[in-house]
């Protein structure tokens, strides 16, 4: 008998997680997998080539592949004489970033959903699963992080609380104010950022970073700026029309030719890159303060946590300073 398994319209890792689970369930000896793009043809091969099985690929044309598996009844058997190796603990899996990949930020995101669905089949089953840099933004039910930060500046602006946000990412300028600071980890000075320090970095307002932003551009956060329209250029323009809205009603005062044409151009854009790039901060966001405040160190969790994980030169710098209790 011949096991057959359509995996078209898959994306990986679902056509190689697919391909296990059919081979563990089903007692036949031969199994034809077909898929419909190359990474999943190579990567399915190679899943079933690491077990130890025989894989013959077809070329159906059109960028259809049918994947002939010959299982190995030796495969997976327990050689002579092995022995099981304890471990000190279970597997812990890190997610770093909300989307894999670089480039297409949609692809990355229905990745990175493919792979967190795949978890739960893994072998052996992770213990934890933690969240850090961008992967914390998957833990957010219905916002972005930067919206979160920049309705928590707002409201501890209001209430006359003192705000330091320690980031390098260039959408927080527009919230630098008298009582909101940045602390850039780029900049070796450690120096805090206020108005003053925005308008040396753009040569423009933070009330103006916006606008500045949807002309240049991020490279950063994908967002294309006009083309032509340079740091320099997008300053003088906002120096003298003050915004982008005003700018647009009185295009006909734009100097140079090439950047008035290039600038009618891509209004759209321009418009779009304003939606973007414009922090949400008015969204509901109700923290209680005192779960935010800086709590003491808890040595004994990190010496266990340490210890479980592997992570020996943390367990040796907590062995060696002493913690503020």
């Amino acid at each position: 008998m011949v096991t057959e398994l359509d995996c078209r319209k898959q994306t990986c890792p679902l056509p190689v997680v697919n391909t296990k689970k059919a081979m563990e369930k089903s007692p036949d000896d031969k199994f034809d997998v077909i898929v419909d793009n190359i990474v999943s043809r190579d990567n399915v091969r190679r899943f079933v080539q690491s077990q130890g099985h025989k894989v013959d690929i077809e070329d159906k044309g059109g960028g259809l592949y049918y994947i002939h598996i010959i299982r190995n009844p030796e495969a997976g058997k327990k050689v002579a004489g092995a022995a099981n190796v304890p471990t000190t603990g279970g597997v812990v899996v890190f997610i770093t970033t909300n989307q894999l990949g670089v480039g297409d930020e949609r692809l990355g995101g229905i990745l990175m959903k493919a792979f967190l669905n795949t978890l739960h089949d893994s072998e052996p089953k992770p213990e934890k699963i933690m969240f850090i840099n961008n992967g914390v933004k998957l833990t957010t039910e219905g916002s972005d992080m930067l919206d979160s930060i920049a309705a928590l500046t707002v409201r501890a602006a209001a209430a006359g609380l003192p705000v330091v946000i320690a980031s390098s990412h260039k959408d927080f300028m527009q919230l630098v104010s008298d009582g909101v600071k940045l602390l850039v980890p780029q900049d070796k000075t450690e120096s805090l950022w206020d108005a003053a320090q925005v308008r040396r970095k753009t040569g423009v307002e933070p009330a103006q970073i916006v606008d500045w932003l949807s002309l240049v551009g991020d490279a950063s956060d994908n967002i294309p700026g006009v083309p032509g329209i340079g740091l320099k250029i997008a300053a003088d323009l906002l120096g003298q029309f003050g915004s982008i809205d005003v700018m647009y009603g009185r295009l006909a005062e734009v100097r140079s030719e090439r950047v008035r044409a290039g600038l009618q151009a891509a209004e759209e854009a321009v418009r779009r890159n304003q939606q973007l790039i414009k922090l949400k901060d008015t969204m509901p966001c109700e923290l209680p303060w005192e779960e935010l405040a800086a709590r003491e160190s808890d040595a004994e969790e990190l010496r266990r946590l340490y210890a479980g994980w592997g992570f020996k030169n943390l367990l040796h710098g907590l062995e060696e300073t002493t913690l503020p209790k």
